[in-house]
């Protein structure tokens, strides 16, 4: 999270964040096309079963999408606060906080963003979203 914990105090700047399409396919250290067994996958032996070129696995890295579902959010100090949460149910944003659940736009939610509130993101790879991404 973002605390500083040498001096005890909470890191409130704002966090920004895409609500669809967070791409951490550049993120990859390593990674295999598709129909390629993963050398690591192949146990200590680390051998390829079909023979390719270096070339042919460090091409361009694949694009891993992936849509935020959920924030839990932080008030408060380092010792003490209170958290609510940003739930993302049928392709629609609600605020939920303790007993009380109200719909928000996207808007609201990147106004909370501002805040210095979110405290952990939740994604879901898009491949396996259960979000209707519209346009696609």
């Amino acid at each position: 999270k973002r605390f500083d914990a040498l001096r005890d105090v909470k890191i409130g700047s704002p966090v920004t964040f895409p609500l669809k399409g967070l791409d951490l396919g550049s993120f990859l250290t390593d990674w295999c096309p598709e129909g390629h067994e993963h050398p690591l996958a192949q146990g200590a032996k680390q051998q390829v079963a079909t023979a390719k070129s270096e070339e042919d696995s460090k091409g361009a890295a694949p694009s891993l999408l992936y849509d935020l579902i959920g924030v839990a959010n932080h008030m408060g100090t380092l010792s003490k606060g209170h958290y609510t949460a940003h739930v993302n149910e049928g392709g629609r944003w609600f605020f939920c906080d303790d007993t009380w659940i109200e719909a928000v736009s996207d808007q609201e939610l990147y106004r909370m963003a501002l805040t210095g509130h979110p405290y952990i993101l939740f994604y879901v790879r898009r491949k396996y979203s259960p979000l209707r991404i519209v346009g696609e």
